[in-house]
């Protein structure tokens, strides 16, 4: 669209304005249509507006619109999406938001996380995706509150002394960077329960990681150089460890060394290359889980019919045969076996 109704500004009881996507409309577009009667949005801080994207070629629109709102009613703001606006800075009508728990301000061009995010200390969710920052500032531990931090695919190689003091933070993504490992900072993440830090340069698990007593989920990256049976060997140390999610995309054999893996009970595979898998696969006696994400794959495991626990199966491949995916079936009475799904992280 190009322009908003002009009654647009009537609707009294308006919770929400969500105008991405709309490549034609700008700011001063928005500001004509509310400009009388005076401004009618109200804005309770158990609703999530969405002000975001007017334009690609005026990136202070979300700023300008912001504080047009007026700074008061936009700190009664519990969630806010200011994702994919191009935005370098943090708008000021944001910074001092005490009531903000969720803010997404993925696909932007921040180069660092702004120093005002530290001042929102009720903030749980944060999600910095998709931006340009190569380092952070060891005061973002200052969000206590902060449960999930989404920084996948940014140009990170270390964490901060101080990131351990996030004592609330269950989910870190950390994918897409350039991380070769840990340091022992990470281990103060006491509360983490899901740690995602595939597709980095990072060859071999550290002990930094073992060390997280609470983790349930991790998703990594196999590469050539991984010493893929000390994996499994961490891996095993890990009690409380159930759901695991690998990437093997550079591999051109199933590693039978998983195999050996022991408390495992969901486990998604990725792979570009991979056409067989071995028949120790049935040694994963536990699993209830299994996704197998293998465009090549071709043969599958002859001793799936060990696998009594499993619940569930997805299987995406090109090329395996009807007749080979019915013997799955029948191998596997009363598992739930689906060859559309795509993998789900």
């Amino acid at each position: 669209i190009q322009s908003l109704p002009g009654n647009i500004a009537a609707m009294k009881n308006l919770l929400m304005l969500d105008l991405r996507g709309n490549r034609q409309l700008n700011a001063g577009n928005v500001s004509e249509a509310f400009r009388e009667p005076a401004k009618p949005v109200v804005f309770s801080a158990t609703q999530a507006p969405v002000i975001s994207d007017f334009t690609t070629i005026n990136i202070n629109v979300n700023t300008n619109l912001l504080i047009e709102l007026d700074k008061n009613q936009v700190s009664k703001m519990s969630e806010i999406d200011l994702s994919g606006s191009g935005l370098s800075t943090l708008p000021e009508s944001i910074s001092g938001n005490s009531n903000l728990t969720h803010l997404n301000l993925s696909k932007n061009n921040f180069s660092s996380i702004p120093p005002e995010i530290e001042q929102l200390q009720n903030l749980v969710f944060l999600n910095l995706s998709d931006n340009k920052i190569g380092d952070i500032s060891g005061r973002i531990g200052n969000l206590k509150s902060l449960k999930r931090l989404i920084l996948s695919d940014n140009n990170l190689s270390v964490l901060p002394a101080g990131f351990g003091d996030l004592s609330q933070l269950c989910h870190l993504y950390l994918d897409g960077n350039k991380m070769v490992g840990f340091q022992d900072e990470v281990t103060r993440l006491k509360n983490l329960t899901h740690l995602i830090i595939d597709n980095n340069p990072m060859p071999n698990l550290t002990d930094s990681v073992v060390r997280l007593k609470n983790l349930k989920y991790l998703s990594f990256t196999i590469q050539p150089q991984t010493d893929v049976k000390q994996m499994v060997d961490l891996i095993n140390e890990m009690q409380n460890l159930t759901s695991l999610s690998l990437k093997m995309d550079t591999l051109a054999q199933f590693p039978v060394q998983l195999t050996n893996l022991k408390n495992i009970d969901e486990l998604y595979i990725s792979s570009k290359k991979i056409t067989s898998l071995p028949s120790e696969l049935g040694g994963l006696i536990n699993l209830k889980k299994l996704s197998l994400d293998m465009p090549e794959l071709r043969v599958l495991a002859d001793t799936f019919k060990n696998m009594d626990r499993l619940e569930r199966v997805v299987i995406r491949s090109r090329y395996l045969s009807p007749e080979t995916l019915q013997i799955l079936e029948n191998n596997l009475p009363g598992c739930d076996i689906n060859t559309q799904d795509q993998l789900v992280k």
